[in-house]
């Protein structure tokens, strides 16, 4: 479609040049206002014009999601301890305790309780007469860097936690309600024993009236839910460098928030979730709602989640997710879900899994309120059974750009508007020089015809209305296709 235009700029110069006397100054008019009106009237094309903006060496580079993913360097510094639990005295002879609980009782603020190798069948309460309490169970160096499938945990290397299940709601292995305290170092697990085996159970539970909590080195193995975290905010709290492994205890018997690596619905404030790895949790890797204050300034950076389900997001306000690594998700990876402001997605690598990479809504938990500010930036996405990015909602300055959505099954960016979409729709959302390609229906759809949405400087090989994407070369698809395969295979 540009062509015409251009040949009919050379037709106009050349009757102007080569016979001046015989135009009327009417005349004149009249042909410049032909040619202002075509140039005036946004010409549909598929390819990048001399003025705009090509977003390939804009996108989200390798290079900058190269360290998505967690570290592997263990989170506590060794210290001294002051209180020393052993359960049968052989590996620690000096040992004042031989339960977990008997040593918390006996603690002062501040005290550390290092807990020797064994298999302790109790549960362990920390009351708010304690602040600041360290409780550290001996464990091997790195031990959560090696979390891909189910193993039974050794007592002669390693502090297990095998609390009872007994039908509480919820039965847990540590309960937390103390400003300061960390829990660091243990193999957590309902016991395989246990009287109630459906009762929901949870590894360690915060309460949301104290803040400053340390969740460091755990293995959280066969919970309903791994930890349940929960915090005031006046204190920073850190769950980092554990390891959330197949905590479905109670999915076949439909117990509440079961399936879930972590889990908060009392409301998180002011946290950080870093460097854990996720694997074979049913539900989600992360669910974070609430039906008490919504959840605020979390930071949930550098964690991995292998053949697990998503990083689910509800009323969220304030946050950053970012530089997390997704395989094989059985859902999407990100999930958005509606009534979250100031919601920050940047620079996660997601691949392969079964639904969509990232995926907005304005339903789901609570009420259907409008997303708001979103940034989703610099995101690197491939290879998912539905879409690489979904769309919807009509909340406003909500932006998606530098993105790129590759090889998907469906989409590489959808919009919501079509009639595949289960009624809901997308609206006022800045989309910018993202790249798409190879993706199997569309690089770019957006449902609404004409769209509601601005989009503006993406590249893209396909799209279902004009406008929404370009592309330079008509042979350039294949060619980067070709490029992207070498490289492949030389990796």
């Amino acid at each position: 479609m540009k062509r015409p235009v251009l040949a009919l700029l050379v037709v106009v110069a050349g009757a102007l040049a080569l016979s001046p006397a015989t135009v009327s100054a009417s005349d004149i008019g009249s042909i410049i206002d032909l040619v202002t009106q075509s140039l005036g009237t946004p010409v549909p094309t598929d390819h990048f014009l001399a003025t705009d903006v090509d977003p390939s060496s804009l996108v989200v580079q390798d290079s900058e999601v190269a360290d998505a993913g967690p570290a592997t360097a263990d989170a506590m510094d060794p210290q001294p301890p002051t209180l020393v639990v052993a359960k049968d005295k052989t590996q620690c002879p000096n040992a004042q305790f031989t339960t977990i609980q008997s040593a918390v009782v006996a603690a002062q603020p501040g005290d550390r309780i290092l807990v020797c190798p064994g298999d302790y069948q109790e549960k362990v309460a920390v009351s708010a007469l304690t602040p600041n309490l360290t409780i550290v169970g001996i464990h091997p160096s790195g031990w959560t860097n090696q979390c891909q499938a189910p193993v039974i945990p050794d007592p002669t290397r390693e502090a297990i936690l095998d609390y009872p299940t007994t039908g509480a709601n919820p039965d847990f292995g540590f309960y937390v309600a103390a400003d300061g305290v960390t829990v660091a170092g243990f193999f957590v697990r309902p016991s395989p024993a246990g009287p109630v085996p459906n009762a929901q159970a949870t590894g360690i539970f915060t309460l949301n009236t104290f803040s400053g909590y340390g969740i460091f080195d755990n293995v959280l193995q066969s919970n309903s839910q791994g930890v349940y975290p929960n915090s005031s905010g006046t204190i920073p709290t850190s769950i980092k460098h554990n390891c959330f492994r197949d905590n479905n205890h109670g999915v076949a018997a439909s117990v509440a928030a079961a399936g879930n690596g972590i889990y908060t619905d009392e409301g998180l404030h002011n946290a950080t979730i870093s460097d854990n790895y996720f694997t074979l949790d049913q539900n989600a890797a992360i669910v974070i709602t609430t039906f008490l204050t919504k959840p605020s300034n979390l930071t949930i950076t550098h964690n991995a989640s292998v053949d697990d389900s998503s990083i689910a997001l509800f009323h969220v306000q304030n946050s950053v997710v970012s530089k997390n690594f997704s395989l094989r998700s059985n859902g999407s990876a990100i999930y958005v879900g509606g009534d979250t402001n100031g919601l920050q997605i940047v620079q996660n690598v997601l691949k392969d899994g079964s639904f969509n990479g990232i995926s907005i809504h304005e339903n789901g938990e609570g009420p259907i309120l409008p997303n708001m500010s979103l940034l989703i930036e610099r995101n690197k996405v491939t290879g998912f059974g539905l879409n690489g990015i979904r769309l919807a909602g009509t909340g406003t300055t909500n932006v998606v750009r530098y993105n790129r959505s590759d090889d998907n099954s469906q989409d590489g960016l959808h919009a919501a508007g079509g009639t595949g979409d289960g009624g809901e729709t997308t609206a006022s959302w800045l989309i910018q020089r993202n790249m798409m390609r190879f993706n199997s229906v569309f690089d770019c759809y957006d449902g609404n015809i004409p769209t509601l949405n601005t989009w503006t400087e993406n590249k893209g090989f396909t799209q279902n209305q004009p406008g929404l994407c370009k592309h330079g070369d008509d042979n350039e698809g294949q060619e980067n296709e070709n490029d992207e395969n070498e490289s492949e295979a030389g990796d």
